[in-house]
């Protein structure tokens, strides 16, 4: 994640009401729902769904640190969900606007929308009955990252590309053993402000510097590097593939780290083939707007 320069824009974080959201596309999640390190820990999973309503849950224990998590998506706006585990209730969620939500348990909750794990919490094992509403299924060892044992393998990592004109917002969403977002502004007029949104609600704020640059960055990890680093607010929503954001008049949604830069790579291999057109036939191709 960029570490944002001291000169650049002060920056403002905002509690806000809980809007948890999710979206059908889960690709890329099965990673960020675990939170250990290593693969010597427990790891379960179990993708539970319906024609309209999916669920995703994973379940981790290592030695410092125990995590349960699910994602909802795809059933009605304002449901209240029960999970439980073998019978035994564990928690529930409500649906946000969306049809979407998320339900975080940990052993050590940093705040940004995780929950204690209770003590009594049942340590569940693979073949074991998970329920999330009306869906039901096993859970599965989740063996993902065993060949190379890259911890990044439980790393999900989000990304944005906002811009308008000569103004560019990058946003990036990481969340594995620590949780981390940030903005980068540049391009814009010195003294704006803009107001930064996720899932449609307020996270924070940032006004540009003398040179048009911003940076706004939240860290779950309790002793950053990053001076510029901040707690995430304690209601700071959930955020999966799809899910919207804005900085300003700039929207867009979410995407794999991945797809951006696939879609990078397009455009670079695009312009790249207008430059081999234009010299193969000797003429300029390119378009100008007077």
């Amino acid at each position: 994640m960029k570490v944002f320069p001291r000169t650049w824009g002060r920056m403002t974080g905002v509690a806000v009401m809980l809007a948890v959201c999710g979206c059908a596309q889960l690709a890329g999640l099965s990673g960020g729902l675990g939170s250990g390190g290593g693969a010597s820990g427990l790891k379960l999973i179990a993708n539970l769904s319906s024609t309209d309503l999916h669920a995703q849950v994973a379940y981790e224990q290592q030695a410092d640190r125990t995590v349960f998590d699910v994602i909802v998506t795809g059933g009605p706006a304002g449901a209240t969900i029960d999970v439980s585990i073998g019978g035994v209730g564990v928690g529930t969620l409500t649906l946000d606007d969306t049809g979407s939500g998320q339900l975080r348990l940990s052993s050590t909750p940093s705040g940004a929308g995780e929950d204690d794990l209770p003590s009594d919490f049942p340590t569940p094992s693979a073949g074991d009955q998970v329920h999330v509403g009306d869906l039901s299924g096993e859970f599965e060892e989740d063996h993902s990252d065993d060949d190379n044992g890259d911890d990044d393998a439980n790393t999900m990592e989000l990304k944005a590309v906002l811009s308008s004109g000569a103004v560019t917002a990058e946003v990036n969403f990481e969340d594995g053993d620590e949780r981390e977002f940030s903005v980068e502004v540049s391009g814009g007029e010195a003294g704006a402000v803009y107001e930064v949104k996720v899932a449609d609600v307020v996270v924070g704020s940032l006004t540009l510097d003398a040179t048009g640059h911003a940076g706004l960055e939240f860290s779950s990890e309790s002793e950053s590097d990053s001076t510029e680093a901040t707690p995430f607010p304690a209601d700071f929503p959930a955020v999966a593939v799809g899910t919207t954001v804005s900085v300003g008049s700039l929207s867009g949604v979410f995407a794999t780290d991945a797809d951006s830069s696939a879609d990078d790579n397009a455009d670079d291999g695009a312009d790249d083939s207008s430059d081999d057109s234009n010299d193969a036939s000797g003429t300029d191709n390119s378009s100008t707007t007077p």
